[in-house]
């Protein structure tokens, strides 16, 4: 399809003088690639392109049909690594110290005895001091500032806040708000600490993904760890006992 042809598709219904003039572009010249033909500059085509929210690829290969291909989608923060996520979760954390900083500095050169003094004298719909004024300012950009260092980019902190949107929201929030202190009492406990210092030794000398890769051994053993003995046998393990039926060969019976 013609890039004439896509332009024209393109902009059916549209004020077009209107739209040019919003792309950047004069009407005469979206005029001449509709109606003669004209050869796109480059330029004026990358604006029509970006105005239109197709890509310039498609709308100037004659080779590319229609419809025009879906423009890709920004990813979202599922896309996101680990490692993509965390940074910019301490980006902004780190922005929002910064503007913490900046109020911690202006109030450390402040008398908040002068203040206290002043406010006292002070008669509420009267003006109010230059001194108290500054005083007043940085009391509620530190109010501002401290929730945002603090609490909106800490996760235990929105976990508590969106716990019926989560994962895990079947279980109370007291189980997760009991987590950290449970996994502390068994750290701490000395045979665990004994036991959990020699066997991640042990696992530090292999290779850990070949050890925990699914279907090994030790992938095997972590999920009986999670389901139970009952649910998954490891080689090595004792066959299930049955009970066994009488003897009734006659040489059990000449034994007896």
């Amino acid at each position: 399809m013609k890039f004439s042809e896509k332009l024209e598709r393109l902009t059916a219904g549209m004020r077009r003088a209107e739209f040019a003039r919003d792309a950047g572009v004069k009407p005469s010249v979206l005029n001449n690639y509709i109606n003669r033909g004209s050869e796109p500059m480059g330029l004026a085509a990358f604006k029509l392109a970006r105005k239109l929210k197709v890509s310039l690829e498609w709308l100037l290969d004659d080779g590319k049909d229609w419809p025009p291909p879906a423009p890709p989608q920004a990813p979202t923060a599922a896309d996101l690594s680990d490692d993509a996520l965390m940074f910019e979760v301490a980006k902004r954390v780190r922005l929002a110290e910064l503007d913490l900083l900046k109020w911690l500095d202006v109030a450390e050169k402040i008398d908040w005895k002068a203040a206290q003094s002043a406010l006292e004298k002070w008669t509420e719909g009267e003006p109010m001091p230059a001194d108290l004024r500054e005083a007043a300012a940085v009391v509620v950009g530190m109010h501002n500032a401290t929730p945002d260092a603090m609490e909106r980019f800490n996760p235990s902190f929105f976990c508590r806040l969106f716990h019926s949107r989560l994962p895990g929201s079947n279980l109370p929030l007291e189980a997760f708000d009991a987590l950290w202190d449970r996994n502390h009492e068994i750290v701490a406990d000395r045979a665990f600490m004994r036991v959990g210092h020699r066997l991640l030794e042990f696992v530090s000398r292999h290779q850990r993904d070949k050890l925990f890769r699914p279907g090994s051994n030790w992938s095997l053993a972590a999920e009986r760890a999670w389901h139970g003995p009952a649910a998954i046998s490891l080689p090595g393990d004792a066959p299930p006992s049955a009970e066994k039926e009488p003897d009734s060969s006659p040489k059990s019976r000449k034994k007896k």
